[in-house]
């Protein structure tokens, strides 16, 4: 018998319904980070940082009866470290001040190979106004802290991933390639329908996404 098959959007819908009830669980926050978007953040942790004072006494209900030495010797500790937007300054929207967050983020794969998050912290600074957040913390101050670290995610992928590694890494060996190589090389031939649309792209990004008066520039003015 043949297994049923869906169009685009019926799978898009299928999606859409299961992340509208799931978007809440650590279990599918853990699932993003790894086949969401952006994978790229997420390292195995060797030795947490040094400003991020995890305790044993914090993470204890997280570990199944282990200790987080223990699981950082074999590995099923994990970090995303967000530090590249410490200090950024958020736009005005409506009058309203936006803020960034630059978080660390602590994850423990457990024995059913579930990716959890077991610690958060929203700044790169630790202290009395910047607390690490836990899973048994209250649920809507353990749900904020991860639409933080998602809207963290989302800024990182974006600007550094998307648009920095992506389309403007790709306009250097568009430019190399178009100057260098012939339209009869066999390299040329292979590589150029990766790069036909690179520089009609980046050139609309640059005028009217991230210009002086781009659309993302002019944001904080709607």
């Amino acid at each position: 018998m043949m297994s049923e098959s869906f169009s685009p959007s019926q799978t898009y819908a299928c999606l859409a319904e299961y992340v509208l009830k799931h978007w809440k669980e650590d279990e599918f926050f853990g699932y993003q980070l790894l086949n969401g978007l952006n994978p790229m953040m997420i390292q195995r942790c060797s030795k947490l940082p040094e400003n991020f004072l995890v305790t044993e006494e914090m993470v204890k209900d997280s570990l199944n009866g282990s200790n987080l030495e223990h699981e950082i010797e074999v590995g099923n500790i994990f970090l995303c470290d967000y530090k590249m937007l410490d200090g950024l300054v958020g736009n005005v929207v409506h009058d309203r001040q936006q803020y960034h967050t630059a978080p660390l983020v602590l994850l423990y794969c457990n024995p059913q190979g579930l990716m959890l998050p077991i610690a958060i912290q929203l700044g790169q600074t630790p202290g009395p106004e910047n607390p690490i957040f836990l899973p048994t913390d209250p649920n809507h101050d353990w749900l904020l802290a991860k639409i933080f670290v998602r809207a963290a995610e989302f800024n990182v992928h974006e600007s550094d991933f998307h648009l920095l590694r992506t389309h403007l890494l790709c306009e250097v060996f568009t430019m190399a390639t178009l100057r260098n190589l012939p339209s009869i090389h066999p390299l040329y031939k292979l590589i150029f329908p990766h790069i036909r649309y690179t520089l009609h792209i980046n050139i609309l990004a640059r005028n009217q996404l991230i210009s002086e008066n781009g659309v993302l520039t002019k944001l904080k003015d709607r």
